[in-house]
């Protein structure tokens, strides 16, 4: 049976019933993306990370902060970037906002909050240095 010459629509009535909800679907999803940039933008416009603050964080942890699972065990071998309040709930896009998870976990998970310091107590110096490692002293507040 051909679905375009009338014979079967499944729940539909016709081929214009069906047609008609394809084009609701449509319009459905291009205001969810709207949506989703607008948010997006909002939360880069209170704060964004670089690439390499990114990378310094994934290399600190070296794992998911969730599960434990190493990055090396992961499909792709990287980890997913997990908002800490997420960017639905007004949270930032800025480094502070943002751990490691797998995608597993992040797509579960149900507000753990920060899980950061659980998975590594000492982050925040490991992290610190790190920064003073690769841009110099002088990236960390602009002395005179």
């Amino acid at each position: 049976m051909n679905r375009y010459r009338g014979e079967v629509y499944g729940i539909f009535n016709s081929r214009s019933d069906y047609e008609d909800q394809i084009d609701r679907d449509r319009a459905r999803r291009r205001a969810n993306a709207e949506r989703r940039g607008l948010r997006v933008a909002t939360a880069r416009a209170k704060g964004t990370h670089t690439v390499t603050e990114w990378s310094i964080l994934m290399d600190i942890f070296g794992r998911c902060v969730s599960c434990g699972i190493p990055y090396t065990d992961l499909r792709g071998g990287e980890p997913t970037k997990d908002h800490i309040i997420p960017i639905f709930a007004e949270g930032c896009d800025c480094i502070a906002n943002i751990q490691p998870m797998c995608r597993n976990c992040n797509s579960q998970r149900n507000f753990l909050g920060d899980l950061r310091e659980t998975a590594r107590p000492d982050w925040v110096a490991t992290y610190l240095s790190e920064l003073e490692r690769r841009f110099g002293p002088s990236q960390g507040g602009g002395e005179a």
